[in-house]
Protein backbone atom coordinates (compact mmCIF):
# COMPACT_ATOMS: atom_id res chain seq x y z
CA UNK A 1 0.00 0.00 0.00
CA UNK A 2 1.05 3.62 -0.17
CA UNK A 3 0.08 7.44 1.29
CA UNK A 4 -0.88 9.89 -0.08
CA UNK A 5 0.11 13.30 1.34
CA UNK A 6 -3.18 15.70 0.74
CA UNK A 7 -2.32 19.41 2.68
CA UNK A 8 -3.31 22.75 1.10
CA UNK A 9 -0.54 25.27 1.62
CA UNK A 10 -0.59 25.41 4.88
CA UNK A 11 -4.37 25.28 5.59
CA UNK A 12 -6.47 22.85 7.41
CA UNK A 13 -7.79 20.07 5.36
CA UNK A 14 -11.02 19.34 6.85
CA UNK A 15 -12.62 16.98 3.97
CA UNK A 16 -10.84 14.20 1.72
CA UNK A 17 -12.75 11.63 -0.05
CA UNK A 18 -11.62 9.48 -3.02
CA UNK A 19 -13.41 9.57 -6.56
CA UNK A 20 -15.72 6.57 -7.42
CA UNK A 21 -13.27 5.30 -9.81
CA UNK A 22 -10.27 5.47 -7.74
CA UNK A 23 -7.97 7.65 -9.88
CA UNK A 24 -8.57 10.96 -7.96
CA UNK A 25 -8.56 12.82 -4.12
CA UNK A 26 -10.92 15.46 -3.70
CA UNK A 27 -10.35 18.14 -0.58
CA UNK A 28 -11.91 20.65 0.84
CA UNK A 29 -10.47 23.20 4.15
CA UNK A 30 -10.04 26.16 6.06
CA UNK A 31 -8.91 28.29 2.80
CA UNK A 32 -12.15 28.02 0.93
CA UNK A 33 -11.44 25.85 -2.29
CA UNK A 34 -11.74 22.76 -3.67
CA UNK A 35 -8.68 20.44 -4.53
CA UNK A 36 -8.42 17.80 -7.10
CA UNK A 37 -5.22 15.84 -7.07
CA UNK A 38 -4.13 12.66 -8.82
CA UNK A 39 -4.40 9.73 -6.03
CA UNK A 40 -1.64 7.70 -7.19
CA UNK A 41 0.89 10.97 -7.07
CA UNK A 42 -1.29 13.55 -5.01
CA UNK A 43 -0.40 15.97 -8.13
CA UNK A 44 -3.10 19.35 -7.86
CA UNK A 45 -4.89 18.56 -11.13
CA UNK A 46 -7.61 21.77 -10.09
CA UNK A 47 -8.75 24.14 -7.78
CA UNK A 48 -12.16 25.02 -7.55
CA UNK A 49 -12.91 28.86 -5.77
CA UNK A 50 -16.13 30.50 -4.88
CA UNK A 51 -16.91 29.57 -1.33
CA UNK A 52 -16.31 32.81 1.23
CA UNK A 53 -15.89 30.26 4.25
CA UNK A 54 -14.05 27.42 5.12
CA UNK A 55 -15.08 24.29 3.04
CA UNK A 56 -16.03 21.49 5.75
CA UNK A 57 -17.30 18.34 3.11
CA UNK A 58 -16.92 17.55 -0.02
CA UNK A 59 -19.20 15.02 -1.94
CA UNK A 60 -18.15 13.30 -5.88
CA UNK A 61 -21.24 12.43 -7.45
CA UNK A 62 -21.53 8.51 -7.59
CA UNK A 63 -20.76 8.70 -11.68
CA UNK A 64 -17.43 10.60 -10.35
CA UNK A 65 -18.06 13.78 -13.01
CA UNK A 66 -19.15 16.41 -10.73
CA UNK A 67 -18.56 17.17 -6.54
CA UNK A 68 -20.37 19.08 -4.12
CA UNK A 69 -18.78 21.33 -1.08
CA UNK A 70 -20.48 22.51 1.63
CA UNK A 71 -19.38 25.16 3.47
CA UNK A 72 -19.64 27.46 6.79
CA UNK A 73 -20.35 30.21 4.45
CA UNK A 74 -24.04 28.83 4.27
CA UNK A 75 -23.63 27.47 0.82
CA UNK A 76 -23.05 24.18 -1.06
CA UNK A 77 -21.10 24.21 -4.69
CA UNK A 78 -21.99 22.18 -7.65
CA UNK A 79 -19.19 21.71 -9.54
CA UNK A 80 -17.89 19.86 -12.63
CA UNK A 81 -14.91 18.64 -12.86
CA UNK A 82 -14.08 17.75 -16.08
CA UNK A 83 -14.89 21.08 -16.85
CA UNK A 84 -13.48 23.23 -14.11
CA UNK A 85 -16.88 25.13 -13.73
CA UNK A 86 -19.57 25.60 -11.10
CA UNK A 87 -23.06 24.12 -12.10
CA UNK A 88 -24.84 25.73 -9.36
CA UNK A 89 -24.84 27.30 -5.64
CA UNK A 90 -27.42 26.10 -2.97
CA UNK A 91 -28.52 28.74 -0.99
CA UNK A 92 -31.26 28.82 1.64
CA UNK A 93 -29.64 27.22 5.07
CA UNK A 94 -29.63 29.93 7.48
CA UNK A 95 -26.89 28.66 9.47
CA UNK A 96 -23.44 25.98 8.36
CA UNK A 97 -23.55 23.50 5.79
CA UNK A 98 -22.54 20.57 7.66
CA UNK A 99 -22.45 17.52 5.15
CA UNK A 100 -23.75 17.42 1.84
CA UNK A 101 -24.33 13.91 -0.10
CA UNK A 102 -25.58 12.82 -3.90
CA UNK A 103 -28.53 10.69 -4.45
CA UNK A 104 -27.46 7.19 -6.09
CA UNK A 105 -29.34 8.26 -9.74
CA UNK A 106 -26.90 11.80 -9.10
CA UNK A 107 -30.64 13.99 -9.16
CA UNK A 108 -30.81 14.87 -6.11
CA UNK A 109 -28.56 16.46 -3.36
CA UNK A 110 -29.02 16.32 0.61
CA UNK A 111 -27.04 18.91 3.17
CA UNK A 112 -27.40 19.11 6.64
CA UNK A 113 -27.05 22.57 8.72
CA UNK A 114 -26.54 24.07 11.70
CA UNK A 115 -29.60 25.42 11.68
CA UNK A 116 -31.01 22.07 12.19
CA UNK A 117 -32.61 21.29 8.99
CA UNK A 118 -31.78 18.91 5.95
CA UNK A 119 -32.26 20.00 2.94
CA UNK A 120 -33.18 18.12 -0.18
CA UNK A 121 -32.72 19.98 -3.80
CA UNK A 122 -32.74 19.54 -7.58
CA UNK A 123 -29.16 18.98 -8.59
CA UNK A 124 -29.47 20.35 -11.85
CA UNK A 125 -31.44 23.64 -11.20
CA UNK A 126 -30.39 23.66 -7.34
CA UNK A 127 -34.14 24.08 -6.27
CA UNK A 128 -34.71 23.43 -2.94
CA UNK A 129 -37.16 20.56 -2.90
CA UNK A 130 -37.71 20.24 0.44
CA UNK A 131 -36.62 21.06 3.86
CA UNK A 132 -36.91 18.47 6.86
CA UNK A 133 -37.19 19.82 10.16
CA UNK A 134 -37.50 17.47 13.80
CA UNK A 135 -33.70 17.60 15.30
CA UNK A 136 -32.98 20.02 18.23
CA UNK A 137 -29.66 20.61 17.18
CA UNK A 138 -27.00 21.54 14.86
CA UNK A 139 -27.51 18.72 12.09
CA UNK A 140 -24.10 17.18 11.33
CA UNK A 141 -24.28 14.32 8.90
CA UNK A 142 -26.92 13.64 6.36
CA UNK A 143 -26.67 9.72 3.69
CA UNK A 144 -28.50 9.06 0.86
CA UNK A 145 -30.03 5.15 1.25
CA UNK A 146 -28.88 2.71 -1.53
CA UNK A 147 -31.57 3.19 -3.29
CA UNK A 148 -32.46 6.65 -3.21
CA UNK A 149 -35.49 6.49 -1.47
CA UNK A 150 -34.55 7.60 1.99
CA UNK A 151 -32.76 10.30 3.90
CA UNK A 152 -30.55 9.09 7.25
CA UNK A 153 -29.26 12.25 9.29
CA UNK A 154 -27.60 12.72 12.57
CA UNK A 155 -27.61 15.41 15.31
Amino acid sequence: TGTVLVEQRGEVVESCVWSPDGRRIATGGHDGTVRVREADTGAELTVLTGHQDWVGRVAWSPGGRFLASASDDRTCRLRDVAESRQLTVLRGHDNYVDDVGWSPDERRIVTASGDWTVAVWEATTGRRIDVLKGHEGRVRCVAWSPDGRFVASGS
